[in-house]
């Protein structure tokens, strides 16, 4: 008896450090979607070559889709969501992503009226960025937590088993 109220204590402490362990960390929001452009005929076509930008104010950061799906995963906040292609007018969209949560946009561009300018005439340029530093405790903590159930069932199971 005096084993089992060790083991239920114990499980009961662990799953409250984690809830309490958990809550310290913001889950993200995403920001998904696509970007169209006007082709000759006035149609709308998927393109892989916008560039969507999203800032906070303090953060910036930039979309990677190879294919026609971008993709931002965001901490929670007021956000202007940014895309912009050579030769179309940019388009700009203020969001609230709360915590957890996901926004669809898809940007539809229009075509300027300044021309395009040549690759070979574009100069190089030094890129700049923020590292973010990954907690990598938040990653961990779910497996963590679910290691921690599994051994305290099986405690629970073989003071049972042994007392069968």
């Amino acid at each position: 008896m005096r084993n089992l109220v060790l083991t239920i204590s114990l499980l009961i402490c662990y799953v409250i450090s984690f809830s309490l362990l958990s809550q310290t960390y913001a889950q993200d929001g995403a920001v998904s979607g696509h970007v169209y452009v006007r082709d000759y005929m006035g149609d709308y076509r998927l393109t892989t070559e916008a560039l969507v930008t999203a800032t906070d104010g303090v953060s910036t950061f930039t979309a990677n889709y190879p294919d026609s799906y971008f993709y931002l995963s965001l901490h929670p906040g007021d956000w202007r969501i940014t895309c912009t292609l050579s030769g179309y007018v940019s388009q700009s969209i203020d969001i609230s992503l709360s915590e957890g949560g996901s926004v669809s946009l898809n940007f539809y561009l229009q075509q300027s009226d300044e021309p395009h300018p040549d690759p070979k005439e574009i100069e190089p340029a030094t890129v700049g960025g923020l590292v973010t530093p990954v907690n990598k405790l938040e990653i961990l903590t779910p497996y963590i937590a679910l290691a921690g159930l599994i051994a305290a069932v099986s405690t629970v199971y073989i003071i049972r088993r042994r007392k069968d």
